[in-house]
């Protein structure tokens, strides 16, 4: 039995359906008390590993999926 590992890049964003607000100084935008959220790309790159055909066909492979983000607020121990 062979392992298949996975490795999925994830982005913690600004949520959709929050107005971004740009800063009084034009320096970027207001993220303190905005509701952040998982990118939706990401989470359908999360998705399609889940329903991969490679892993659903084929019960040889065992797979390990790993999410990893860069941001510190979304970071958790396995």
């Amino acid at each position: 039995m062979s392992q298949l590992r996975v490795l999925v890049g994830c982005k913690r964003v600004i949520d959709y359906a929050v107005k971004v607000r740009v800063k009084p100084d034009k320096t970027g935008v207001v993220k303190e008390g905005v509701k952040h959220s998982m990118n939706p790309f990401d989470e359908i790159a999360l998705e399609e590993v889940r329903l991969s055909p490679l892993l659903l066909l084929n019960p040889r492979h065992t797979h390990t999926q790993t999410l990893y983000s860069g941001t510190p607020e979304m970071r958790t121990s396995p």
